[in-house]
């Protein structure tokens, strides 16, 4: 049984945090790629024709507010999940 008091230390050069930052940034990047193309699939999807998407400010207009609520949290899973492959796998 590990003991929290016999812990081992990560490996934690600079190269190691920069590209921890940048893997996590672009798994953001990729979640609000995800984001925008599933709020161009929900407007398209419409067949009321009320629904369009404003390009000015970014917001997709005449869906369901929850749903879009819960897509743009897409994105922050994603920089979550880039965030600890990150620590898993390259900081060790």
């Amino acid at each position: 049984m590990k003991n929290y008091l016999n812990v081992e230390e990560g490996k934690n050069s600079w190269k190691r945090y920069v590209s921890t930052t940048i893997l996590a940034s672009v798994f953001m990047l990729l979640g609000s790629i995800i984001y925008i193309i599933a709020d161009m699939i929900m407007v398209a999807a419409d067949e009321s024709g009320k629904s369009y998407v404003d390009f000015d400010s970014g917001v997709a207009v005449g869906i369901n507010a929850n749903l879009d609520f819960l897509l743009s949290h897409i994105m922050y899973i994603c920089w979550i999940f880039g965030l600890w492959i990150g620590i898993r796998f390259i900081h060790k």
